[in-house]
């Protein structure tokens, strides 16, 4: 039986507290024995912890209880797992071909604490193919030379569609595209669908009918980097100015984001997929799936899902804008990507590895400014599944990468099949005030440390055993944090 560390319970129960280190010396090593910074304690097995939907009671053996939300048994504020002598779930149900299984959805736990089927109807987990027919007479988009919008106002319909995504489309300064659900959009090498600064778009899908942009190539041979993906750019602030070029775009005031207002509203994209892109325009320089540059937080983003992406499935770059119910389904790279002192909620959401192609994939990779640059990136995550491919071949993954003097609020995210949990890199705080919280969460099924690597190397910075967050305990972290616990 997997050995189960309730790092809430600790204190409370005695029995429990036979050997635990939180040393100075940065030693986060989980193998072998249930123990802390690298101390050799053991566990009991003293009670359980009791959760519920709107009220917590206390659980048997002297346990803390914790309470969830919204009438499931975890809820935003991050409850605990209901079931304390095993993982919910293991890893591979979630990476399963066909999407997380019903254990995975139904365990009440991260991105699936407040409902097991927010994703059913308008997602796709193929790796190769889309389900819509790209194959036939495809309408051309109604654009200028450049790109840019023919009218202010653009409608497009299912019933017009499918149209041809060929080269790089502007929603510029002062138009508005409106999307209908069912739309349907068949991307090519070049292919990318930008709203730009002041523009507008009104994408939203349903449940039954969603928007979706994919492959022009045939069922079956779809795959990443087909296409581009699409970009959202805004006037919310980013600490590297108000004049800031977008990655994988050419300079031009079409392409650049940043400013001053932070509330601004560029739309909504809601049921949305975006599968099948990421063209690599430059060594190092791919599209993600949905970029978001300076998005205010104004606009409206929930239920998109980016699938087999060259890149990143989402990546923020400042701005405000919140967003919940994504699904980053086999990205290339980082699931969740957020920089340049992005200020937003991320609620509900689920990153499954299947076949990454980077050298570091990761599920969050969260960063700010070394030079303490304004704003800094404040991110709030919450209800989150990440899953990584469970493959030592993988690269060196972890579930989080938090970084250059980020802070947030994290609670219930679910780690498993990534070498590693976490690693903080720079300055992080201290493991009692840290910069960035994490309560109510649980890693288990990583490949090599439940939680984190053992940080005692000081010489090879490519060790992942290599102290890069001044001494830092990731681990004493970890188990200051309420509710969390892991699985060895």
């Amino acid at each position: 039986m997997r050995t189960l560390i309730k790092l809430s319970s600790l204190a409370a129960i005695a029995g429990l507290m036979l050997s635990v280190g939180c040393g100075s010396d940065d030693s986060d090593d989980d193998d072998g024995a249930t123990s802390f910074g690298g101390s050799g304690g053991t566990t009991g097995d003293g009670g359980t912890t009791s959760s519920g939907g709107s009220g917590g009671t206390t659980g048997d053996g002297g346990t803390t209880s914790t309470t969830g939300t919204g009438g499931s048994a975890v809820g935003g504020s991050g409850g605990a797992p209901p079931d304390p002598e095993e993982p919910p779930y293991a890893n591979s149900d979630c990476t399963d071909a066909a999407g997380p299984t019903d254990d995975v959805t139904g365990s009440e736990t991260g991105a699936f604490a407040d409902s097991a089927d927010w994703h059913e109807g308008w997602t796709n987990f193929s790796t190769d193919s889309s389900g819509v027919d790209c194959s036939g007479t495809l309408t051309d988009l109604p654009i200028e030379s450049d790109g840019t919008l023919t009218d202010d106002d653009t409608t497009l319909t299912a019933e017009d569609g499918p149209y041809l995504l060929d080269q790089k489309v502007y929603v510029a300064d002062g138009q508005t595209l409106t999307v209908e659900p069912g739309t349907v959009f068949c991307g090519a090498p070049d292919g990318t669908l930008i709203v730009s600064r002041g523009g507008m778009i009104d994408a939203e899908g349903t449940a039954d009918e969603p928007i979706i942009f994919t492959s022009v190539a045939d069922e079956g041979e779809k795959q990443r980097g087909d296409w581009g993906g699409v970009i959202l750019l805004g006037n919310g602030r980013s600490f590297k100015g108000e004049e800031v070029l977008i990655e994988g775009l050419n300079p031009g005031a079409l392409g650049t984001y940043g400013g001053t207002d932070d509330d601004e509203n560029s739309g909504t994209f809601a049921y949305v997929r975006i599968e099948f892109g990421g063209t690599q325009i430059a060594d190092g320089n791919e599209i993600n799936g949905l970029t978001m540059g300076g998005v205010g937080s104004g606009t409206t983003i929930h239920h998109v899902q980016v699938s087999t992406t060259l890149d990143d499935c989402f990546e923020w770059f400042g701005g405000a804008v919140d967003a919940d119910h994504l699904v980053c389904f086999n990205p290339g790279d980082d699931m969740f990507d957020g920089d340049e002192g992005w200020r937003g909620t991320l609620d509900t959401a689920v990153g499954i590895a299947i076949d990454p192609v980077s050298d570091d994939p990761n599920g969050f990779e969260m960063d700010s400014s070394l030079g303490d640059l304004a704003p800094t990136s404040d991110i709030t995550a919450t209800n989150v599944t990440l899953c990584g491919s469970g493959d030592e071949e993988a690269g060196l993954t972890y579930g989080m990468v938090l970084r250059e003097l980020l802070e947030g609020t994290f609670s219930n995210i679910v780690i498993s099949g990534f070498n590693a949990g976490v690693d903080t890199r720079d300055d992080f705080g201290t493991e009692s005030d840290p910069h960035v919280t994490l309560t109510n969460s649980m890693m288990f099924e990583n490949l090599t440390f439940a939680v984190a690597y053992d940080e005692t190397n000081d010489t090879n910075a490519e060790s992942p055993n290599y102290d890069d967050d001044g001494g830092f305990d990731e681990r004493a972290w970890f188990e200051g944090g309420e509710g969390n616990s892991f699985f060895e």
